[in-house]
């Protein structure tokens, strides 16, 4: 099997980002610490600071569990939905992501431009896309 290494920020950190296109990539882990003054949650703010919005116009956030899912969750699954919410929503607000990529569940799921749980303009568009391996 081959496996292709990835381009994590350090060793032993699995978050990272990238520009490709018109396009700023920001891949978190959401098996990790989130929380406002974790290595992570600097990592995010120092990315999203630093976007050239005249070269990528476009942010897009990836990760494994996801912020909003329309699936049953466990108890862990909704302590991480809770803490995605609490602290890198209002991140995805002030920064302008526009695109939210998730897997996890293995469905399609995509929701409006989304804040707070509710439709509205200028909000972040979320989608569930683990269909990896899953019937449909």
């Amino acid at each position: 099997m081959n496996r292709f290494n990835m381009p994590w920020a350090s060793e032993g950190s699995p978050w990272y980002d990238f520009d490709f296109g018109g396009a700023h990539f920001v891949v978190i882990s959401t098996e990790h610490d989130l929380t406002t003054g974790s290595t992570q949650y600097e990592f995010i703010i120092n990315s999203l600071q630093n976007v050239d919005h005249d070269q990528t116009p476009w942010i897009i956030m990836a990760g494994h569990r996801p912020m909003y899912t329309v699936s049953s969750q466990d108890l862990k699954e909704q302590n991480i939905t809770d803490t995605l919410q609490a602290y890198l929503e209002p991140l995805f607000r002030i920064y302008q992501v526009d695109l939210a990529l998730w897997s996890y569940h293995h469905s399609y799921q995509r929701t409006c431009p989304v804040y707070r749980g509710n439709c509205v303009d200028g909000g972040t568009v979320h989608l569930v896309v683990g269909t990896g391996g899953a019937q449909l």
